[in-house]
């Protein structure tokens, strides 16, 4: 309508001449493109909804993920394991089962159910405890041929997140549970009840306890750290102060027996540790030294590997380092005896699936892999988990390896 009234107009304009004319068809087609701009985006009605533009994802989206070979591996907490060496076989915990290994050679011999299978441990007699989400499954010692030695099932025990759990080191069939909230360590005897969870046996109260580290020894007594302090419970609730750890730098990460019950393997939080005579104000026996790390081209590394986890044995003690690298995680294995003598030191293969990248679940996947079992009797030491498993004898330094047919594929956070 405006373009044919300006037109209209346009004829009766002569005075304009042909400039006037051009201005008006400028302005008229001006007009017309604001017609059609308001036919186009009429305001919506009442109640309308107007859509929000899409942010998913397209299909063909992949997620970026930050790098985590710069990251540090947290140090893995005491406690039970997915691995372990016990009456001349290795055991693993995986899969909602417990699978048994013959040594010689490493061979899967034979697998029992258990639904919701976590973790376990060696009992005083060599025996083995699983620890399922329903129940404890007990698998006797097949060296002993006693006839109280059969297989159990018997009630579970309550576990948190960072619970810990080890054998009682004077009772064949006992455990101690300690949870990271609060002082006490909970008895338990592994035997056959009707009720929902096994009874406990006893609690021990641990004075000012600061939720540092602990351990139990052949005597019943308790090793226990409060910063660089010493302290030692006994059975009945006396405690004494041993002493304060000057030789240490940092704050005791783990306390563990030797075959001796006056001594014991103290390490801190930076892994230099110290064998300890507790009868003698703390004087220290042996030390223990670490390797020295290399990076990518061979030279001395800036930053030196770290603990990620240790163990002893009574006659040994095994640590995992592990140093951070440009491309690479590099992990160490090292065996020393009592008076810190080298007996074994391997440099291990990362993990396949450890690729790099920081994925939500990245940590389990780096590690879960690096288990670690340790044994007097035979003397080995066997760093595995759900893929593989490395044994190896601290007499000849032979390994043996097992590999599981297929790796885990990645998990929905690192697709």
């Amino acid at each position: 309508m405006h373009q044919v009234a300006l037109l209209g107009r346009a004829s009766t304009l002569p005075a304009f001449g042909a400039r006037g004319a051009l201005l008006v068809c400028a302005l008229s087609s001006s007009l017309a493109a604001c017609d059609e701009r308001s036919d186009a985006a009429e305001p919506p009605s009442a109640g309308s909804v107007i859509p929000l533009p899409d942010l998913a994802p397209s299909a063909s989206a992949s997620r970026v993920f930050a790098t985590s070979w710069g990251l540090e591996l947290p140090r893995r907490a005491a406690g039970p394991r997915s691995l372990v060496i016990s009456g001349a076989r290795v055991l693993r915990v995986a899969r909602d089962e417990v699978e048994a290994f013959g040594i010689s050679p490493l061979q899967r011999q034979s697998s029992e159910p258990l639904p919701g299978a976590r973790f376990g441990l060696a009992l005083k007699d060599g025996a083995f405890v699983g620890l399922g989400t329903r129940e404890l499954l007990l698998l006797p010692n097949p060296e002993h041929k006693r006839d109280e030695d059969v297989q159990l099932r018997t009630p579970r025990v309550s576990v948190f997140p960072g619970s810990q759990l080890f054998a009682d080191r004077r009772e064949e069939r006992d455990i101690w549970v300690h949870h990271p909230f609060d002082s006490s360590l909970y008895r338990y005897e592994v035997a056959p009840s009707t009720s929902v969870l096994l009874p406990m046996k006893e609690v021990v109260e641990l004075k000012d306890y600061d939720h540092g580290a602990f351990a139990g020894l052949a005597n019943g007594s308790f090793v226990y750290s409060v910063g660089k302090q010493l302290y030692q419970i006994y059975p009945g609730g006396k405690a004494k102060k041993l002493g304060d750890l000057d030789r240490l730098c940092a704050k005791v990460w783990r306390i563990m027996p030797t075959q001796r019950i006056d001594q014991v393997w103290v390490m801190d939080e930076t892994g230099e540790a110290v064998r300890v005579n507790l009868a003698d104000h703390l004087r220290v026996s042996s030390t223990l030294s670490s390797p020295e790390a290399k990076s990518e081209d061979g030279a001395a590394a800036s930053e030196p590997a770290k603990p990620f986890d240790t163990l002893s044995s009574g006659r040994y003690i095994a640590r995992l380092l592990v140093q951070r690298g440009k491309a690479k995680r590099h992990w160490t294995l090292v065996v020393d005896d009592l008076a810190g003598k080298r007996v074994l030191e391997r440099a291990l293969s990362s993990d396949p699936l450890d690729d790099g990248k920081a994925y939500d679940d990245w940590i389990e996947r780096v590690t879960k892999n690096f288990d670690l079992a340790l044994s007097d009797s035979p003397p080995l030491v066997a760093v595995g988990g759900p893929n593989r498993i490395t044994l190896w004898d601290l007499k000849t330094g032979k390994a043996q390896r097992f590999e599981d047919a297929s790796l885990g594929a990645p998990s929905n956070s690192a697709r």
